[in-house]
């Protein structure tokens, strides 16, 4: 599959990244594989949506396997997109960003700035998980606490 990845749309990058996952992470792939398809990725991001993205990053991170560019590519993507995401996207996309240890300046405010408009539909767990997700890469929001 990864020979043919300039063939490939945005849901197969995604589809062949949750498999690389599921195997163990990218230790097998031949050097600039990965590089290859996070570029492909990014070309076809048009095409994943943004409960794909937010599963992805949560994979990504959960199997310790923070592949930077690729979260990179989708903190653009899914911050230009947060204003239609739902709660459970926003707190996935939140903790896997946190979990990866990385900070994104750009997009936790878009992500706070989405919740804030939802916060009265975020669940039980969700809520706690996506302010825990801010305190643990230290940014602090005030309007998001103070709403």
């Amino acid at each position: 599959a990864l020979g043919k990845v300039c063939e490939m749309d945005g849901k197969d990058c995604v589809r062949l990244l949750q498999a690389l996952v599921s195997d163990g992470g990218p230790a097998q792939l031949r050097e600039g594989a990965l590089q290859d398809l996070g570029a492909r990725l990014t070309a076809r991001l048009e095409d994943i949506s943004a409960t794909d993205m937010a599963d992805l990053v949560e994979s990504l991170a959960r199997c310790s396997m923070p592949v930077v560019p690729i979260f990179a590519r989708i903190s653009v993507a899914f911050g230009l997109r947060c204003a239609g995401a739902t709660p459970p996207q926003l707190a996935k996309v939140a903790v896997a960003f946190s979990r990866a240890r990385l900070a994104d300046r750009r997009l936790f405010p878009r992500l706070a700035q989405s919740a804030m408009k939802q916060l009265h539909v975020f669940s039980n767990p969700d809520l706690p998980s996506f302010l825990a997700a801010f305190a643990t890469i230290g940014f602090c929001h005030e309007p998001l606490l103070t709403a």
